[in-house]
């Protein structure tokens, strides 16, 4: 049998544990805890921004969750987005530091980074976006091509066509024109691929430790796989365009 003191001191640590895990900073947004460690996760579900929006009518346009051992803030009406993200942006701007995230990004790109980093990366991207023609007939030729495209597939279907995937060959297309100069036949498997190994949101990027847990564990497995796949593409792309590179 474990010694009395020990039994004390670990009772003591999950009361004062208990006791913190309900603190949260002053004038902080009211909303959902859930459960320690967890937080409303395992109440969420997959489409946690269904869950959320039941809170709505009890809290109003502004509202926080915990999940696992952080706290998050939900803006849920235009008035409070406006007034946080247009009048207060600054304040607003940072990035959450998600485990997942890193892991997939390698603490790169304008979405996740944050710091000198974004800073640097998003004068690149504003270069680049404004020497493919952003606010051009350019850009908003090469959107009203693959609009034609998609709907020219969309027509010769016979009305029997997955919408959802049809759309996200769209969006895809568009992006991987703009960015590396490419677009794909709908039929290509690469373009499928894209859209089937697309990064979804995961738990994991909350709870980092779940990863070692089954099922979390081949979620995440299958997460960092199929981000690696549309990473191979990419370079794939990237080495055509090199080796057809003409000066």
């Amino acid at each position: 049998m474990l010694p009395s003191g020990y039994i004390f001191v670990f009772v003591f640590l999950c009361i004062y544990y208990l006791l913190q895990w309900r603190r949260r900073p002053k004038n902080f947004p009211p909303g959902p805890l859930g459960i320690p460690l967890f937080g409303i996760a395992p109440f969420a579900g997959v489409d946690m921004h269904k869950y959320l929006a039941t809170y709505y009518a009890k809290y109003g346009g502004v509202m926080s969750f915990r999940l696992a051992t952080k706290d998050w803030i939900v803006l849920n009406d235009i008035e409070a987005i406006t007034q946080a993200l247009l009048k207060q942006g600054e304040s607003f701007s940072g990035r959450p530091q998600s485990y997942l995230m890193n892991q997939l990004t390698e603490g790169c790109g304008i979405v996740f980074s944050t710091g000198p980093r974004w800073q640097a990366q998003r004068r690149f991207v504003l270069t680049a976006l404004k020497t493919l023609g952003m606010g051009k007939r350019s850009m908003v030729g090469i959107i009203n091509e693959e609009n034609q495209n998609f709907l020219s597939v969309i027509q010769s279907s016979g009305g029997k066509v997955n919408i959802l995937s049809e759309f996200r060959k769209l969006l895809s297309n568009i992006v991987t024109n703009l960015i590396m100069g490419k677009r794909f036949n709908y039929e290509d498997e690469k373009l499928q691929a894209i859209v089937d190994h697309r990064p979804t949101s995961s738990v994991v990027m909350f709870i980092p430790f779940l990863r070692f847990i089954p099922p979390f564990k081949q979620g995440y497995q299958r997460l960092i796989a199929s981000t690696q796949r549309v990473l191979d593409i990419i370079s794939e792309i990237t080495e055509e365009h090199k080796n057809s590179f003409d000066e």
